[in-house]
Formats: C-alpha cells, sequence, structure tokens
C-alpha cells in the first residue's frame, strides 16, 4: 500500500499538475463571479479582477461572455472605479464581488 501511494505521488509530482480555469485566458485572474443568461441568450460572467498580491480585488471589472459555453469572449475593463473617465467619479475604492441587473 505504502510502495503503491509512494509511486503515485512521485508520478504525479513529475508530472507537475496544475489546475486551470478553462474558461479564463491565461494570466487574467478573475474571482467572485456572478453569470446570467440575457434576451440575447448569451450568457455573462461578471468578476472581479485580481492582479495585485498586496490587496484582493482591482479598480475595475472584466466580463466573459458566451454563446455556446465553449467559446469565450473576454471583454476587458467594462467598469472602473478609478482612473480616466472612471463610472463611479465619487470614489477611487477598490471593487469586489460584481453582479448586474437589467
Amino acid at each position: 500500500m505504502t510502495k503503491t501511494f509512494l509511486f503515485a505521488f512521485f508520478i504525479l509530482r513529475l508530472l507537475n499538475l496544475s489546475a486551470q480555469n478553462p474558461i479564463v485566458p491565461a494570466g487574467v485572474y478573475m474571482a467572485d463571479p456572478a453569470a446570467h443568461v440575457w434576451d440575447d441568450g448569451r450568457i455573462y460572467i461578471y468578476g472581479s479582477v485580481d492582479e495585485s498580491v498586496d490587496h484582493y480585488c482591482s479598480h475595475r471589472y472584466h466580463i466573459l461572455s458566451s454563446d455556446d459555453m465553449l467559446n469565450w469572449t473576454l471583454h476587458e475593463n467594462v467598469f472602473a472605479s478609478k482612473g480616466k473617465d472612471d463610472q463611479v467619479p465619487y470614489s477611487d475604492a477598490l471593487l469586489y464581488a460584481p453582479d448586474c441587473q437589467y
């Protein structure tokens, strides 16, 4: 039993397995997703953008959308609380846990 466990452990270690989110492009980190299907039949996933090791979330949101849940489109920086022409002129606070209502 121990030999089998050790063998499996080393094989998995050699393969260097790591989990990835299959719909988010590499290098894009989205958290706190909220998904909705609107009248156009597309699914939209609204998510916080995690980009810093010093704090969670950021000052902007991204959206993922799909017609078939196989091919995804990333819509970057659709909402921001900081920067030129941001959508929240009264605050530069971090954004987190997005959602949408229509």
